[in-house]
């Protein structure tokens, strides 16, 4: 860490920081106006003594999070041998899921499907059939239709 001690204003910052808060958020409560926050918050976080306090502060966190997954580790090995003695299966199984969360073995996945975006112009055809109206064909319509068309093929 740096030779540069925190004043009082930084130590609350790297406090709020390490809560979640933006750099703008951490800015005002540690005690710096709202407008100064707003415009100088992000230059203020960058500051090298308080990238360094921070660092420190989020790997003694590490330190000890890591330390209690080790005692939990642990903990869930003695349930699964007391769940074999007992001959308990689902209590054995669901140890061996906790352990395998823990150490990263299994993870959770999320699937995300994205749909294609239809055209403003055919969501709005789509509309007027759907609602029974008569669709335009005046000029202008049909040119905005080639022209959306057109600037997507572009950007394909």
């Amino acid at each position: 860490m740096s030779n540069k001690l925190l004043s009082p204003r930084e130590e609350i910052l790297v406090a709020e920081l390490m809560t979640g808060k933006s750099a703008q958020d951490a800015c005002f409560a540690a005690g710096w106006s709202a407008k100064y926050a707003r415009k100088n918050g992000y230059e203020i976080v960058k500051r090298s003594h308080i990238v360094e306090a921070l660092a420190h502060r989020q790997e003694s966190v590490r330190k000890k999070c890591e330390w209690k997954a080790q005692r939990l580790i642990t903990q869930l090995e003695a349930d699964r041998e007391f769940a074999i003695s007992c001959k308990n299966p689902m209590a054995v199984m669901k140890a061996n899921e906790l352990i395998g969360k823990i150490t990263g073995i299994f993870t959770e996945s999320l699937r995300v499907e994205i749909e294609a975006k239809p055209s403003l112009m055919d969501a709005i055809a789509a509309g007027r059939t759907r609602a029974g109206l008569p669709l335009r064909s005046e000029p202008q319509v049909i040119d905005a239709i080639a022209r959306e068309r057109a600037i997507e093929k572009a950007e394909d």
